[in-house]
């Protein structure tokens, strides 16, 4: 896998192969989503942005602007 695909999830934060997000809410929805709002910080900017985040077995999906990527737990 590329360093570039990884995401470490902590109990506080999102972390991203160039970014970082610190997290500042979570909020759980009845379909097994959650909407995490986190300060990113990463390459000179900084930014809030909510990711939607959903589990499926060793899948992790993440809903952004209405984009979905899938990542696979390792």
């Amino acid at each position: 896998a590329s360093a570039a695909l990884d995401l470490n999830v902590t109990p506080d934060r999102l972390i991203f192969h160039e970014s970082e997000g610190k997290v500042e809410a979570v909020e759980g929805h009845s379909d097994g989503r959650y909407a995490v709002r986190a300060a990113f910080t990463g390459e000179g900017e900084s930014w809030t942005r909510t990711l939607m985040l959903r589990v499926e077995g060793d899948r992790l999906i993440i809903a952004n602007d209405g984009e979905a990527v899938t990542r696979k737990r390792c």
